[in-house]
């Protein structure tokens, strides 16, 4: 058992590396086209809103990669999307892993999708899509772990980080209705929860979309946007309040 784990360290490791460096090899040196111009200038600014398209999560993670004393600001942020990148190619390599019980099967999975040609390019430049497959990854990986640990304070774990990554992306609220399935469907979801525990998973959540809270507190404007885009063109600024479609 000592030694399985020490393997599944080793070559965990080694892929987050290899991944790295692959990735820090390719890195954009500077903006290019999409959003990134305007993600490095509000993680440089601490812009902060409740818009949508601003991903509050992302730009304070993207002030603190700010904070490295080498490289330009664009080169920082596009370094923020490959060290997430990197993370979620582990955290893949782990989930598989927990899966399969095969350490060749997790590795080329997660080898596989590193070097796949769309996640690249996302881990290269500035973007916000590397820490929301960081999260969705984290996610999955939380509800196997609580799956054969049986352990409660995995679930609150599991409900607070999903409230705190909507306030990168929202579109993981599409996923919360699969996840949910996933969690009351099982032996454990039915029997082994209490009606105190649902209180708990209830604050867990909230306390993540704390951000969100606090935004739109401070922002008297936010429900104005909110409603701006949802009204003046509902079916395409609905779509696009999840990123599903670019506006």
């Amino acid at each position: 058992m000592l030694r399985s784990n020490i393997l599944i360290r080793y070559c965990g490791f080694l892929l987050f590396i290899f991944i790295f460096l692959f990735y820090l090899k390719t890195l954009a040196p500077t903006v290019v086209w999409g959003d990134s111009a305007r993600l490095a200038r509000s993680s440089y600014l601490l812009g902060l809103d409740y818009d949508p398209n601003n991903h509050p999560l992302r730009v304070l993670f993207g002030y603190i990669f700010n904070l490295i004393p080498f490289g330009d600001i664009a080169w920082r942020q596009n370094l923020m999307s490959a060290f997430f990148g990197s993370c979620t190619v582990l955290l893949l390599y782990l989930s598989v892993f927990r899966l399969t019980k095969s350490h060749f099967a997790s590795f080329l999975a997660g080898l596989s999708f590193g070097i796949s040609h769309i996640f690249w390019l996302l881990s290269v430049i500035c973007e916000n899509y590397t820490l929301l497959a960081f999260f969705l990854i984290l996610l999955i990986f939380i509800l196997l772990k609580w799956q054969d640990k049986k352990e409660k304070w995995m679930l609150f774990l599991f409900f607070f980080l999903a409230g705190l990554s909507i306030s990168n992306n929202a579109i993981i609220l599409l996923f919360m209705p699969v996840f949910v399935w996933y969690i009351f469907s099982s032996r454990q979801g039915r029997q082994g929860l209490l009606k105190k525990d649902f209180i708990f998973i209830l604050i867990a959540f909230l306390s993540g979309m704390s951000i969100i809270f606090l935004l739109i507190f401070l922002k008297r404007h936010a429900f104005s946007v909110i409603i701006y885009r949802l009204f003046s063109n509902p079916f395409k600024h609905y779509i696009s309040l999840f990123k599903i479609i670019p506006e």
